[in-house]
């Protein structure tokens, strides 16, 4: 058979058409150096600025990194990053490249680039846009193709003319495929508020931006990703800058955005960030997420309860020298925070944030904290969320509570009329982190068993804001969720009243009024905790959680009065398949849940909390007619009154 020496023969031409095209390229015009980000004069400036202060601290964490960056091989190149898979393989390439070559420019120490340049070509030679796209389909090729491009343009003074053609050609094809997605017919390509809102669009067009840049001859795709951009600076966020879709996918969102605005404005582009107006509301966004101790935040929707990628926050901090937007940054990642600096261990797939936030970082904008700022301590979010604390001190009382409108559906949790509460260093009603969306896994109400649901033949139905207030000694909120429960197609009411009071020992009071038209029904309240925390049951209706630190919440069902006892449920073998990804409910949270049958519940209850068991207020109820009223009385001399009637909530306190 001649198979074997046709073979070579086929190999030997092909190595000297090779060796030729090399040889051409040796001999062209290098093609010039884009400089996107960074000027080589600026490097200095930037070695200065990490001797110092939080940024040497999220140097040093960057340089481990790049430390252990040195290990990676490259024949072949591993796509995962620990505590990853190949559906974030670009976005671990992307961290790899990016801190090598800053950790080295910093250092000025040419092993961290010479390793930078062997990742880089070894993920160029072993890869192509099938295959990332097969990793996780766009995504993957944006995450791919803004590491490529940025990795050309900081390493390019190290690259050989024949690796810079290799990875030009390379940015070049992700870039087109990019464009010819968004162009015909991909779903992020389609100019509309739904698909513009969500990280998919930034992080696609973001890319595409940043490819056209470095090529410096596309300027249909450049025009197209400043489009889009914009679009999801619009729709991505309320008018008063809250994120739909939850603090991990704004942080991953912003990586895509955020990266190809800052390197869009340097080469005399447009402020993209500055031409809408509500980019200037997300930093407050983040901070009214903040738990009062730092380091981690309450997890709406579907959401981590950590961001991970942080370069665009501190840009945004920077960009609007916002000072309190700084303290955020670093009471949540920072030496007070999570330690972490936007780069946690060792799971890398949340993106590139550690170079590019020493790159943006200013180190004369010094943090001054809400309380400094005279910042008030509640605020009520147009899409219908509020967040409430009572002091900007770590072991402040933090409630929130949730029901209105998402304008990116996806992420959206069916957690309508819900709601959070901490204290004291204590997360005691949670919502846990992550994509568990349905009604089950939130501090909600369940109809029948069931939660709430998706449109008939359409998509999502979103709770509606009734009303909301500040009071003198609290806040206010009522939701109504009445159309989202929809299997319940003869639901008359759905309402929920929220009553946050921050005293010496904070608490909420919830007020549920739920109806069918017709018959009876099946009314559970749902409360999720930590796994961590002790659970003690002293009555039917009643049962204290105790914190790692003795703090406590004592909750209370005041009402109905007969036929209600609460349980904790045993979530063993309970599981859910959400994207291909089984979740253990029991892995998650604890669950205390009541049952109740009958024709209209109205459920009211009370969460107080107190440094330990013994300071928790005496909570005692009278119900008349339609209005119950609670009496609160407090170890500190205060005596408060809550009355509840099926319209409102009324507040009122004796203090001796």
């Amino acid at each position: 058979m001649n198979v074997p020496f046709f073979s070579r023969r086929r190999k030997a031409v092909v190595l000297a058409l090779l060796a030729a095209a090399f040889a051409a390229l040796a001999q062209a015009a290098p093609p010039s150096h884009p400089f996107i980000l960074f000027q080589p004069s600026e490097l200095p400036a930037v070695r200065a600025k990490v001797q110092k202060g939080w940024i040497k601290a999220a140097f040093a964490r960057m340089k481990g990194q790049a430390d252990a960056f040195m290990d990676v091989p490259t024949n072949p190149y591993p796509l995962e990053g620990p505590a990853g898979g190949r559906a974030t393989a670009g976005r671990v390439l992307n961290v790899r490249l990016n801190t090598l070559a800053l950790t080295g420019y910093i250092l000025e120490d040419a092993r961290y680039l010479d390793k930078a340049v062997q990742i880089l070509e070894a993920a160029v030679t072993q890869l192509g846009v099938d295959d990332f796209y097969k990793f996780n389909e766009h995504l993957a090729v944006a995450d791919a193709a803004h590491a490529y491009a940025v990795a050309y343009d900081w390493l390019f003074p190290h690259l050989t003319p024949g690796q810079r053609q290799l990875v030009q050609n390379e940015v070049e094809q992700f870039g087109q495929w990019l464009y010819h997605d968004s162009n015909n017919g991909g779903g992020f390509g389609r100019y509309d508020p739904v698909p513009l809102s969500c990280n998919h669009n930034a992080v696609h067009h973001g890319a595409l931006g940043l490819c056209a840049l470095v090529l410096g001859d596309k300027p249909e795709w450049l025009s197209w990703a400043q489009k889009y951009t914009l679009g999801y600076y619009e729709y991505a966020r309320d008018a008063t800058g809250y994120n739909y879709e939850g603090i991990g996918y704004y942080g991953y969102g912003e990586l895509g955005a955020t990266t190809f605005s800052a390197a869009f404005k340097k080469a005399g582009g447009p402020d993209l960030l500055a031409k809408v107006e509500k980019n200037r509301y997300v930093s407050e966004y983040v901070l009214r997420q903040l738990q009062p101790w730092g380091g981690s935040v309450i997890a709406l929707n579907d959401s981590p309860d950590r961001l991970h990628a942080a370069s665009g926050l501190m840009y945004k901090a920077v960009a609007t020298q916002d000072r309190v937007a700084l303290w955020t940054w670093l009471k949540l990642l920072g030496a007070e925070g999570d330690k972490t600096y936007g780069m946690p261990d060792p799971y890398l797939g949340g993106g590139c944030s550690g170079p590019y936030t020493i790159l943006f970082a200013d180190p004369n904008l010094q943090p001054l904290s809400p309380q400094d700022a005279k910042l008030p301590l509640g605020m009520f979010f147009a899409r219908g969320t509020g967040t409430f604390r009572s002091s900007w001190n770590d072991d402040a009382a933090m409630a929130v509570f949730t029901c209105g409108f998402d304008q990116h559906r996806g992420h959206n949790h069916k957690d309508e009329n819900s709601f959070a509460f901490s204290a004291f260093g204590e997360s005691f009603a949670i919502d846990p982190p992550g994509q568990l969306w349905e009604t089950r896994s939130h501090n909600a109400i369940l109809i029948d068993s069931t939660g709430q649901g998706r449109q008939i033949g359409g998509y999502d139905n979103f709770g509606v804001m009734l009303d909301q207030k500040e009071l003198p000694h609290g806040w206010y909120m009522k939701g109504d969720a009445r159309d989202v429960y929809r299997h319940a197609t003869e639901l008359e009411k759905a309402s929920r009243q929220f009553l946050f009071i921050p005293a010496e020992t904070p608490y909420i009071v919830l007020a549920d009024d739920i109806q069918k038209a017709h018959g009876d029904g099946e009314y559970s309240w749902l409360l999720h905790t930590e796994l961590a925390h002790e659970i003690r049951f002293d009555a039917p209706q009643r049962f204290t959680i105790v914190g790692r630190s003795g703090a406590a919440c004592r909750v209370q069902l005041l009402h109905p009065t007969e036929g209600l006892a609460i349980a904790e449920v045993d979530q063993t073998g309970q599981n859910i398949k959400i994207r291909g990804r089984e979740y253990r409910y029991s892995r998650h949270s604890r669950l205390l849940a009541t049952k109740w049958t009958g024709r209209n519940p109205r459920f009211v209850a009370i969460l107080a909390a107190a440094p330990q068991a013994a300071a928790l207020p005496e909570v005692t109820q009278a119900v008349d007619a339609d209005t119950v009223t609670l009496t609160i009385v407090m170890p500190h001399g205060v005596t408060d009154t809550v009355t509840v009637t099926r319209d409102r909530l009324t507040h009122s306190r004796i203090t001796k």
